[in-house]
């Protein structure tokens, strides 16, 4: 039997397309039976833990903790008094002071000013642009190398981690975290008043989220707030996990 050209062509570029898809087909083909795939919850709990471990090594740098609110009295069966969950506040040494007029939460890593009411009150806007502009510069006690924008507004997460709801008035424990803040215990001037955070409430975006230090409450304020001193105050934060 003879082929013309034409014909060869054909059969050469049929066994082209042919023979790699056979191929491919036999490579997929299973060795044998599949293995059970069930997991039970402790098992895939694990796996994720390990996989958070080696992220964690990886980026040399801690999970962010969840802390304790710091409530101590417990009012109802396996309340917040009762559970105390959370990352513990109390462990020997809850703040240290860098000696520049900046304070380090040993809880969450954060860099606080020593002062904590130092930039005023100001409305919302005002607040971020202060933090925003704050540097080494602005005061001879600070003197921790920062720039404009290193500093900025904490924000609701933030600095509701400051507070210890064992305490009130303001909600603020100590430089070891065993008993109340008292003025000149690693911070100055802290308000048991409305502090601004960078939050802004979605349920009305011309308000953004406060919190009070005297009681540690969370609501909402409106941004341009027309009395000066009733607005809320500025504590800078800088540092933090990203």
């Amino acid at each position: 039997m003879s082929y013309n050209l034409k014909s060869v062509v054909v059969i050469l570029m049929a066994l082209v397309l042919f023979l790699p898809m056979r191929v491919l087909a036999d490579s997929l083909e299973p060795s044998g039976a599949p293995g059970s795939t069930m997991s039970n919850i402790e098992s895939i709990y694990n796996q994720n833990q390990e996989i958070l471990n080696n992220l964690n090594g990886a980026l040399e740098c801690p999970t962010a903790p969840t802390p304790k609110t710091g409530q101590m009295i417990s009012e109802g069966e396996r309340d917040d008094g009762a559970l105390r969950l959370g990352v513990p506040l109390t462990d020997s040494n809850r703040f240290s002071d860098n000696g520049n007029g900046t304070i380090t939460d040993n809880l969450t890593g954060l860099i606080w000013l020593r002062y904590a009411s130092i930039l005023g009150r100001s409305n919302w806007e005002d607040a971020i642009t202060l933090c925003n502009n704050l540097s080494e510069d602005d005061y001879p006690w600070l003197t921790d190398g920062s720039l404009e924008g290193d500093w900025r507004l904490p924000n609701r997460s933030e600095l509701k981690s400051l507070r210890d709801l064992n305490y009130y008035n303001p909600c603020v424990s100590n430089q070891s975290g065993t008993a109340k803040w008292a003025e000149g215990n690693i911070f100055y001037g802290i308000q048991s008043d409305k502090y601004w955070t960078s939050s802004t409430y979605l349920g009305g975006t011309d308000f953004a989220w406060i919190m009070n230090f005297n009681e540690g409450e969370i609501h909402d304020f409106r941004k341009e707030w027309p009395l000066e001193d009733v607005r809320p105050f500025v504590w800078p934060v800088r540092g933090g996990y990203q």
